[in-house]
């Protein structure tokens, strides 16, 4: 729950996405280069993050018969929610 408040205050307004190769030949600024460094990290903690909770309630679609949802399906359940 706390990564959740993490990325919620550190993503940006807009869209990120990785440059594209031409992107990355062009020169750039100092200032420019910082960016899209912070804004790559980012992007990868961010999808490591979804993978992580991907995984966490993973552990719900094979069963049968349901049980009880768990705390940890619950809270990863919960993040996904708070992310949209």
């Amino acid at each position: 729950l706390t990564l959740l408040a993490v990325f919620k205050d550190i993503c940006p307004g807009y869209r990120i996405r990785l440059p594209t190769e031409t992107e990355l030949q062009t020169k750039v600024s100092k200032e420019v280069q910082r960016v899209r460094d912070f804004e790559g990290l980012l992007l990868r903690q961010y999808q490591a993050y979804l993978r992580l909770l991907l995984s966490a309630a993973k552990c719900r679609l094979h069963l049968t018969p349901l049980p009880p949802l768990g705390l940890r399906t619950k809270a990863a359940i919960s993040c996904m929610c708070g992310l949209l």
